[in-house]
């Protein structure tokens, strides 16, 4: 995974002037044993699930709970600009719908033909 100790300034896609490294292209790191690539690090993916904290696993959660007052959505999977504890599925974060960051994404998934 892509995180804060590993990611350096040759990347190709720096933020431009101001000297900070950024994302990496796909597929520069091994797949995972579901043949996915890049599930963990480089960007949060901003998922469907509601945020909401603390989280209890006996409470209704998922993207069918939606909270009465926080429109936040969970983020995981951690980012180039984090450490490499957070490059994992069970780290969670929050992020609405107006957030903007080069360390957040979602993930497009296309099926071959």
């Amino acid at each position: 995974a892509w995180y804060s100790g590993n990611n350096n300034t040759s990347t190709t896609c720096t933020n431009p002037g101001s000297g900070i490294y950024g994302t990496k292209p796909v597929k520069q790191k091994l797949k995972n044993e579901l043949d996915l690539y890049d599930m963990s690090g480089n960007v949060y993916e901003w998922c469907q699930d509601w945020y909401r904290s603390p989280y209890n696993y006996n409470e209704p959660h998922g993207p069918s709970y939606r909270p009465a007052t926080n429109s936040h959505r969970v983020s995981r999977g951690g980012g180039w600009f984090y450490g490499n504890d957070d490059c994992r599925v069970s780290s969670r974060h929050s992020n609405g719908p107006l957030s903007r960051d080069t360390n957040i994404g979602f993930r497009v998934v296309y099926k071959g033909d």
